[in-house]
């Protein structure tokens, strides 16, 4: 662990006094489980080498953490690198993978058919502890009272309206 993910995760103790919804339902997915799915994703672990991969299963966690937040790729990797609470769900990686990347990875499970099949085992997860995700709008709204015009004054009491 480096001196910046010591400095965030005293900030993430600081932080978890309020309560942490996301790392709680971390723990209720064993995400070590999808390893041997994503063992041969990919192909240049050989002795020539090749850029060095992100970890799979963390790939696998920012792409739920994409769902569940509903965001972008671009604000995906936003989002990892502002909010601490993501970072602390992913373990603190090293390496926060770029939009670019989400997107190639996303790519390469659904290729591969393999995203059905981590999707079906998390929510398995989920049935079998009895948890139910739904998904929902947050709206604001504001009211505010608009000027009727000429055509729309209002009476006042006792009076009626011309034709």
């Amino acid at each position: 662990m480096n001196l910046v993910n010591y400095s965030l995760t005293g900030k993430y103790d600081e932080l978890s006094k309020y309560g942490d919804k996301l790392y709680e339902m971390g723990k209720l997915i064993d995400w070590e489980s999808f390893r041997p799915i994503l063992s041969d994703l990919y192909k240049n672990n050989t002795d020539n080498g090749g850029r060095p991969n992100i970890d799979p299963v963390t790939m696998v966690k920012i792409l739920f953490l994409q769902s569940i937040y509903d965001l972008v790729d671009e604000e995906m990797e936003k989002q990892l690198h502002d909010r601490i609470s993501f970072m602390h769900f992913l373990g603190f990686p090293d390496i926060i993978p770029d939009s670019r990347t989400v997107w190639f990875f996303r790519e390469r499970l659904s290729s591969t058919g393999k995203d059905k099949m981590i999707w079906k085992s998390i929510w398995e997860q989920f049935d079998k502890k009895g948890i139910t995700i739904k998904k929902g709008t947050v709206q604001d709204a504001t009211y505010i009272e608009s000027d009727p015009g000429k055509h729309g004054k209002r009476l006042k009491k006792g009076q009626r309206k011309r034709r």
